[in-house]
């Protein structure tokens, strides 16, 4: 069940459980006619996209995935975070070997491994419009899914990124992984509160001003605890 759900059917009480249940089987419905047997396109457009645009791309070599670092991430098993290193050096393999060191989001979830590719270009990629992902987000709950995709040059997370991870309600965890092997990432807690977090990014907004979103991303990861969310760096 989707945080959304959860909140309409125990908190706000705007819907039934059993109302849900028949919504989600007319969903599932709708896409299984839309076919499942999908291959990854390259997109462009709306979604994830580059922190710093004006950076040359740097080429995905075998020695950079090698240096994919194992990040240990607070509340995770071993196990889950030996699957992150894996899916953050699958990512850039996929870049090197089939997008020609672009844009790889790779989407999966933490318990089953399941996962999804996306190819996007030089500056975006969407997973949004990825029938695929909207599949798995289907048969997923709440924080279950992860997303990890590369950085052509070294930026970190860009505000876009961000934004996405605030506002979708199905993934806990995203990270970053650079074309040379450097690895950030952002992990919802237990305490997560969407209205806070999105209070600290507004606040910022207001305060540097949307033009100025570098300066907006840098402090929001070093503020983004306030609502929950972990910004761990790899070593």
């Amino acid at each position: 069940m989707r945080y959304a759900d959860w909140k309409a059917i125990y908190i706000d009480k705007t819907k039934s459980l059993s109302r849900w249940e028949m919504e989600q089987r007319v969903h599932k419905n709708a896409l299984l006619s839309q076919g499942e047997d999908v291959k990854i396109k390259a997109k462009g457009g709306g979604g994830l996209e580059q922190a710093k645009k004006r950076d040359h791309k740097i080429m995905v070599t075998d020695v950079a995935i090698s240096k994919v670092p194992y990040v240990e991430v607070p509340g995770f098993t071993a196990e889950q975070n030996q699957l992150l290193q894996q899916i953050n050096r699958d990512v850039l393999r996929t870049a090197m070997e089939s997008n020609y060191s672009n844009e790889v989001a790779l989407v999966y979830n933490l318990y089953t491994a399941e996962r999804v590719f996306v190819l996007g270009d030089e500056n975006h990629i969407d997973t949004e419009g990825d029938l695929n992902v909207r599949m798995l987000q289907g048969r997923s709950y709440a924080f279950e899914l992860a997303i990890s995709h590369n950085h052509l040059s070294t930026s970190n997370f860009s505000f876009a990124d961000i934004d996405y991870f605030i506002a979708n309600d199905y993934f806990g965890l995203m990270s970053v992984v650079t074309n040379q092997g450097e690895v950030y990432v952002l992990l919802k807690t237990s305490s997560f509160d969407y209205d806070k977090v999105r209070e600290v990014e507004k606040a910022l907004m207001e305060e540097y001003s949307l033009e100025r979103q570098e300066e907006i991303t840098k402090e929001f990861l070093k503020r983004c605890k306030e609502g929950g969310i972990l910004y761990v760096k790899g070593k």
